[in-house]
């Protein structure tokens, strides 16, 4: 499956909200967390190329911190929006909709992680 990386930026607080949910069934913490380690990597990177741009863009100020300057952010937010437009492979995981019954998820934490739940039963098996 493809995804955006904006999307999967928007989305990770919700997915490290459902891996550290205490009262979900076990199958659910080992898809949500098998997901999250393979989309960590492309986070990771993501992170990464910001640095980089803020480096790029960026001067240093007093305290020794790095910023983009206003003359220079429309620069640095087109060249970021450049890679929150790639997209990326995502593993195919479902999650059953009444495993998250109990989870203590927020409606934007749904709204988030709605292409990963299924209002079906979902298989034991991932």
């Amino acid at each position: 499956m493809k995804i955006q990386l904006r999307d999967l930026n928007k989305m990770k607080l919700s997915l490290r909200k459902l891996v550290n949910a205490d009262n979900i069934p076990s199958r659910v913490c080992y898809r949500a967390t098998k997901f999250t380690k393979k989309v960590s990597a492309d986070l990771d990177a993501l992170e990464d190329t910001r640095i980089k741009l803020v480096k790029q863009y960026g001067e240093k100020i007093e305290t020794g911190e790095i910023k983009v300057p206003s003359n220079k952010e429309d620069e640095f937010t087109a060249a970021f929006i450049q890679c929150l437009d790639e997209e990326v492979e995502i593993p195919d995981i479902k999650i059953s909709l009444s495993d998250l019954e109990k989870a203590n998820l927020s409606m934007l934490d749904f709204a988030n992680l709605d292409f990963l739940i299924s209002e079906e039963d979902v298989p034991s098996k991932p």
